[in-house]
């Protein structure tokens, strides 16, 4: 199967997608000073989230969820294409890392995944 896999902010709006994952349950690096102004793309902040042991197991059923409506698909012969957006409130912390986690463990499953990401600029927008 094949998966395009967005990362976004709520605070811009929910999108159009077969599937949306809500992070904003997890523990947000914004509000940790040392983490504020960093991105995902800095290895504090996925070690922050990626070593936090209640956010690998919302990512971890994430995964699982995707694994079997992969399966599920294909079983139904519904296409072989889903579109998932992972979010968190401004986009740039947990929703990135989460869409990275996801797209990492769908390859490993043999998929194919292509990953986007809004802007990923250090303003603060959390």
């Amino acid at each position: 199967m094949s998966f395009t896999i967005f990362s976004f902010g709520f605070r811009y709006g929910a999108p159009e997608a077969d599937e949306v994952f809500d992070l904003r349950c997890l523990k947000n690096p914004y509000w940790e000073p040392e983490l504020r102004e960093l991105c995902s793309q800095d290895a504090p902040v996925r070690d922050f989230i990626l070593h936090n042991e209640q956010s690998r197991t919302v990512l971890n059923y994430a995964l699982a969820m995707l694994l079997l409506q992969a399966d599920l698909y294909a079983e139904r012969g519904w296409g072989n294409d889903m579109t998932v957006g992972v979010g968190c409130k401004g986009g740039r912390h947990r929703s990135v890392v989460g869409a990275e986690f996801l797209a990492a463990g769908l390859r490993e499953h043999g998929h194919t995944v292509t990953v986007f990401h809004r802007d990923l600029s250090r303003e603060g927008n959390e």
